[in-house]
């Protein structure tokens, strides 16, 4: 199929990113003239631009134009096409919207790379590729040196009494020490399939007025559609008796990088992502009772030093797997699922 004929034409694509111009007049995907040579980027790209000390052209290094010159005639063009998708083999012609949509989860588009350097301001990765291979890039490119292997979580099926609906459960369990940066890669196996994903713990300072926070992400490297997430949860323990468990609000998709993430107001930050202060978690090491000083968390002394093991615990279905079986009365009490919480947190909460 002729690339001009589908939406991986470059003339429908921001030659910054790569990702599909919007049909709308506003937004981050937006098409606008960026100089006198009618060269188009997107709103979002441009803006990086702008923030740079000598805002270019990224095509004929000719000075930016300061004024947002929305692209028209090419909103006007894109509106009224009806194109198959180009960077994978389906020949379904879509609207412009429509295309939008299937490209976020179209694994041959190509995306910039979501996750930050372990570099001393943690800037974004600016490599480009496709999502099927992203999760290689990640794995070559963003790892500590330490956790060379990906953690293999084997899933099992769990039966709720209540509803005698059938899941499926994963329990992904490690230590770590707190870093600026620190990713772990783990896939949950099922008897249908493999499902890559990776934790992102890093440190974030929003604003001034803001405390630095540590943050905790969960992201998955397979189509939404293959997993309905029903529950999960994130076990935090510190020393024999110091743990919270906290609900994981969503799992974000290959394309939505950490840097936007991080830049959202904090009530939609919430919906991404898990927030906690260090003092917090000062708190819950034992090594730091009865301290005089406790050395402040941006300097990251007392703060690497706590190890934490992080257990996350998913509960999910399979797209086309059975939802509901037959509950055996003998075996139902020993099949509920458990949340993952140690037997320690347990015994301290009873009592």
């Amino acid at each position: 199929m002729p690339d001009a004929d589908t939406w991986e034409a470059s003339t429908y694509r921001c030659q910054i990113c790569m990702q599909l111009f919007s049909s709308e007049l506003t937004g981050k995907m937006t098409p606008l003239i960026v100089c006198s040579n009618i060269h188009t980027v997107c709103r979002g790209c441009t803006s990086s631009v702008r923030d740079m000390p000598t805002p270019k052209c990224p095509q004929c290094r000719t000075d930016l134009w300061k004024q947002d010159v929305v692209n028209r005639d090419l909103i006007f063009f894109m509106g009224r096409l009806e194109l198959a998708c180009g960077s994978c083999s389906s020949t379904i012609k879509m609207n412009c919207a429509t295309a939008l949509k299937h490209s976020r989860e179209c694994f041959e588009n190509h995306v910039p790379c979501p996750l930050l350097n372990n570099d001393t301001t943690l800037s974004r990765c600016n490599q480009s590729m496709s999502i099927s291979n992203l999760w290689q890039h990640c794995l070559q490119y963003h790892n500590d040196g330490t956790t060379n292997t990906t953690l293999m979580v084997d899933a099992t099926e769990t039966t709720s009494n209540a509803m005698s609906n059938t899941s499926t459960t994963a329990t992904m369990s490690v230590v770590v020490s707190l870093d600026k940066n620190s990713y772990t890669y783990f896939s949950i196996r099922t008897k249908f399939n493999t499902y890559n994903m990776c934790m992102h713990i890093t440190s974030i300072c929003h604003s001034e007025s803001e405390p630095r926070n540590i943050v905790f992400c969960f992201r998955r490297f397979f189509p939404e559609v293959a997993l309905t997430f029903d529950k999960m949860l994130l076990s935090v323990e510190i020393g024999d008796l110091c743990g919270m468990l906290l609900k994981i609000p969503t799992v974000v998709s290959p394309y939505e990088d950490m840097s936007s993430l991080n830049e959202l107001p904090r009530c939609q930050r919430l919906y991404k992502t898990i927030e906690i202060q260090p003092g917090l978690l000062q708190q819950m090491n034992t090594d730091f009772a009865g301290a005089s000083e406790v050395l402040p968390s941006d300097e990251g002394g007392s703060i690497s030093s706590i190890a934490m093991t992080i257990s996350a615990q998913f509960f999910f279905r399979e797209v086309g797997e059975a939802t509901s079986t037959v509950v055996d009365p003998e075996t139902s009490s020993e099949s509920e699922s458990e949340s993952p919480v140690s037997k320690r947190q347990r015994t301290a909460l009873e009592t």
